[in-house]
Formats: C-alpha cells, sequence, structure tokens
C-alpha cells in the first residue's frame, strides 16, 4: 500500500500551562471525541493529520503536521526540552480566565528560544473563549492577548505572532489557528 503524498511535513508544538486546554485544542483539530475528565498530559502527546492548503493562484499543497503537545507542569520541565527540536511552528496557549497563564507565556516562549535560538512562527490562543459569559468568571479581555503578542514581537522578528479565541468545546477558531499557523509557517519558509 502506497502512503498519500505529501508536499511538507511541519512539526507544530502545542505551548502553555497545564489546564489550559491544549489537549483539547489537538483533539478537537483532529475530530476526536473529547474528554470532560482532566487527564495531565506526561511528557508530551503526539498526533498527525495531512491537510491540503490551497495557496494562492490555486496552488495546492499536501501538508502533514506532527502535533506535539507539550506537558504544561513543571515537573516535565526537564524532558520538555527535547520536543522542541525541530519546531516548525508553535501555538502558545492560554487560559482566558486564569491572568497568570497569559503571564506564564513569557517564560514558554523564552524556554523555547533559549532551546532553539531564533523562535519560529508562533501564534497565541486565548482558550476556552466559550466561558467569557459565564456569572462566576472574570476573563480577560482580547486586549490582553494582543498587547502581549506586541510585546512579543522581538522573539520572531521575521513572523509577527498573531492573537485568536479559540474554544476547543465549541470549536471557535480551531481550524482558523492551524490554518493560520499554517501560513505563517508558509510565508516564513517562503513557500
Amino acid at each position: 500500500m502506497t502512503g498519500v503524498h505529501v508536499d511538507y511535513v511541519f512539526k507544530l508544538c502545542l505551548i502553555g500551562d497545564g489546564f489550559v486546554g491544549k489537549t483539547t485544542l489537538r483533539q478537537r483539530y483532529l475530530g476526536q471525541n473529547l474528554s470532560t475528565d482532566y487527564l495531565p498530559t506526561i511528557g508530551a502527546d503526539f498526533a498527525t493529520k495531512t491537510i491540503t492548503y490551497w495557496k494562492d493562484r490555486g496552488n495546492m499543497l499536501r501538508i502533514k503536521f506532527q502535533i506535539w503537545d507539550l506537558a504544561g507542569q513543571a515537573k516535565f520541565n526537564e524532558v520538555r526540552k527535547f520536543y522542541y527540536l525541530g519546531t516548525h511552528g508553535f501555538l502558545a496557549v492560554f487560559d482566558i480566565t486564569r491572568p497568570e497563564t497569559l503571564q506564564n507565556l513569557t517564560n514558554w516562549l523564552l524556554e523555547a528560544q533559549k532551546l532553539l535560538g531564533v523562535l519560529p512562527p508562533f501564534i497565541v490562543l486565548g482558550n476556552k473563549a466559550d466561558l467569557r459569559d459565564e456569572h462566576n468568571c472574570t476573563p480577560l479581555s482580547p486586549t490582553a492577548g494582543v498587547h502581549f503578542v506586541r510585546q512579543h514581537t522581538d522573539h520572531c522578528p521575521a513572523i509577527t505572532p498573531v492573537y485568536l479565541e479559540t474554544s476547543a468545546k465549541t470549536g471557535e477558531n480551531v481550524e482558523k489557528a492551524f490554518e493560520t499557523i499554517t501560513r505563517l509557517i508558509l510565508e516564513h519558509m517562503d513557500i
């Protein structure tokens, strides 16, 4: 049996604190059943997805993603560094209902930059947007994510990072997040 032809294989890493929804975002994107129970990722979890990406002028590319979901708990710091190597793009995820998870993204980006030198393209995802209207919740405003991205453009000088609010629960902007990181990677690689 022959495999499907792919033009490019890109490694993506989801980074951010534990319980921000990285695994659920990945599951939503892959069309998997979502679990309502929180089970922390141990070290890293890995999945693949092949997509068809239409560039300008109707050019079609087949892209295979290797999607690495990195554990957010501090006890996995030493193991995590090995998973950064060869990364083409990051999805840096925080929980809009927990401001400290946005503040901690700076450490995640610095950790990756220390290991990789120059960061590849990344986007910042304010996850759990479905909780924005909850009465017992005071979420960060969307401007907090935009401000964070503006502060961190020097980490990735070739490509300006993007901010999106997502909901892994409802699917809001999940496809758009992966489409956006794909576009940024292609631009960065001049493809």
